[in-house]
């Protein structure tokens, strides 16, 4: 292989480099206004209550269970034992 082929070759896998790091970036972008609107919806003035399962639908949809993020708990406590 040349140096001119080698030169030929970096380029384009800078090139596609670069086009992923664009990808990713976007997509970053896209799921940190998802995350904005949760914690809006969740802790915001007027806050409607999330169902933990409706947020671990959209972390699956997300693919989060595949990037290795704990499965949403639930949030309801168990009733307090009386006369205790």
């Amino acid at each position: 292989m040349t140096d001119h082929e080698r030169d030929a070759l970096h380029q384009k896998e800078v090139a596609s480099l670069k086009e992923i790091i664009a990808q990713l970036t976007q997509h970053n972008r896209v799921l940190q206004l998802r995350v904005d609107a949760l914690v809006k919806r969740l802790f915001g003035k007027s806050s409607e209550k999330l169902d933990p399962a409706q947020l671990q639908m959209l972390l699956e949809g997300l693919g989060g269970a595949a990037c290795g993020l704990p499965k949403a708990r639930s949030l309801h406590r168990r009733p307090r034992r009386l006369g205790g």
